[in-house]
């Protein structure tokens, strides 16, 4: 793997990760929160974190702005997805493979 496919993978596994584990507030005071879930999701997003530290640790030094912005940028869009029609997903990624640059 090239280092800027490793770059956007490790952003995107930690952006992910992290918003996974966000969301699982969101079923609070529903029958299907699991104090069980959201500990094991903060397992995975340290986990993830202490194996990608040297990798975090050199993305940040080179622009902590720029990855801060991007990192938010995955998690709005993701939020965005997951509270979407299923049918309206379909048409989100129609358009990306659409509009991608080769």
């Amino acid at each position: 793997m090239d280092n800027t496919k490793l770059n956007f993978t490790v952003i995107n596994l930690l952006a992910t990760a992290q918003l996974f584990h966000e969301e699982l507030d969101e079923l609070e005071n529903t029958p299907y929160f699991k104090h069980s879930l959201k500990k094991a999701a903060k397992n995975i997003e340290l986990e993830l974190t202490k194996t990608l530290d040297d990798h975090i640790a050199h993305l940040w030094k080179i622009d902590e702005k720029a990855m801060q912005e991007i990192q938010l940028n995955i998690k709005t869009i993701i939020k965005e997805l997951v509270s979407m029609d299923p049918m309206k997903i379909n048409d989100v990624s129609n358009y990306i493979n659409q509009n991608k640059k080769t």
